[in-house]
């Protein structure tokens, strides 16, 4: 049976530096942290680091539950968000046929 399905839509900040040979991205918010050897490789690490985040607490069925612990509070549709801020988009059809 298929309860349907969801957009998850996620805008998190993120970093990255230089750390000797491999750049370090992480995400504050999660604390969440990956390495690669360059900077958009650190950056497509750290969203596929996200991704597993979000889909592990959807498989468990906690991820309102792990967003609140980590800070997150609900936003109305429609809400204005900080445009000041990093962008990870996941859309992942994993995410909709796991709900």
């Amino acid at each position: 049976m298929t309860l349907g399905s969801v957009e998850i839509k996620l805008r998190l900040e993120t970093r990255a530096k230089k750390d000797g040979d491999v750049w370090v991205s992480w995400c504050p918010a999660l604390d969440i942290y990956t390495q690669a050897d360059t900077k958009d490789l650190s950056h497509e690490a750290i969203k596929e680091a996200v991704l597993g985040w979000v889909e592990s607490c959807l498989e468990r069925k906690v991820l309102a539950m792990a967003l609140e612990e980590v800070g997150f509070s609900l936003v109305k549709s429609g809400q204005p968000s900080s445009p000041d801020t990093n962008v990870i988009e996941i859309n992942s059809p994993l995410l909709c046929d796991r709900v």
